[in-house]
């Protein structure tokens, strides 16, 4: 019952010998790195290739960028260009203003009494009031 010119221990019609070998899959594996290499190559070299462009193409956008400005008031105490402590600005300025007062006859010295005349009260006082009723 044996078929005619087949051999008992070969395979049968609808066996499939393996579909993949292991040389295909090595050259696979070989092509896949080398073109991953290219193309990591070639992004890094477009990278450096536009951050230099743009490094050269770097320009100050203000023409005060050069100068070194302090920064504004109130600055902290002491930092560049205002060594004076909170303590010797706050002696300062009420040395200033009581030359100030005294300036204006507002202090009397001898006493050390502060008065504001009646005469800059009321001037004071009406420019406040003409102020705060023409915003009724």
């Amino acid at each position: 019952m044996q078929a005619e010119g087949r051999n008992p221990q070969s395979e049968s019609h609808a066996h499939e010998a393996d579909a993949l070998g292991v040389r295909g899959i090595l050259w696979f594996v070989i092509f896949f790195v080398i073109t991953t290499a290219i193309v990591l190559l070639l992004v890094w070299w477009m990278y450096v290739g536009l951050l230099s462009t743009e490094v050269r193409k770097d320009e100050v956008n203000s023409a005060l960028a050069g100068e070194t400005r302090l920064p504004p008031e109130p600055r902290l105490q002491p930092s560049l260009g205002h060594e004076e402590s909170p303590q010797q600005d706050l002696d300062a300025m009420r040395k200033r203003e009581d030359a100030e007062f005294v300036k204006r006859g507002w202090l009397d010295e001898r006493t050390g009494k502060f008065e504001i005349p009646a005469d800059v009260v009321s001037k004071v006082e009406q420019m406040s009031s003409s102020g705060a009723g023409g915003n009724k």
